[in-house]
């Protein structure tokens, strides 16, 4: 399951062991975790932990982590084994022909 909250974007799995469900963040450089025994525990407690990290970051003066965008192949590459030095194409079409 995957839940959003403002920005955030988290992966949720079923532990049987615990009956609990644990979610952690995925689109942050820091990983966020929350647990709930329910479908409105885990929202709740997924909301809560992010409202947490943002109390805790202004507490510290630390800027909050930017959101991954999810896109890996728009960077740019230099010098692939079939490319010149001077070529900044993207990955994308370099691992097309691959």
């Amino acid at each position: 399951m995957i839940l959003q909250h403002e920005g955030f974007i988290a992966e949720v799995s079923y532990e049987d062991g615990d009956e609990a469900m644990h979610g952690s963040t995925v689109n942050t450089r820091t990983v966020l975790h929350f647990a709930g025994k329910t479908v409105a525990e885990l929202k709740e407690a997924f909301a809560s932990t992010i409202d947490d990290y943002r109390a805790w970051c202004e507490e510290r003066g630390v800027e909050l982590d930017k959101f991954y965008s999810g896109t890996l192949f728009g960077v740019p590459c230099r010098g692939s084994s079939d490319a010149s030095s001077e070529d900044t194409s993207t990955l994308t079409p370099y691992l097309a022909t691959r």
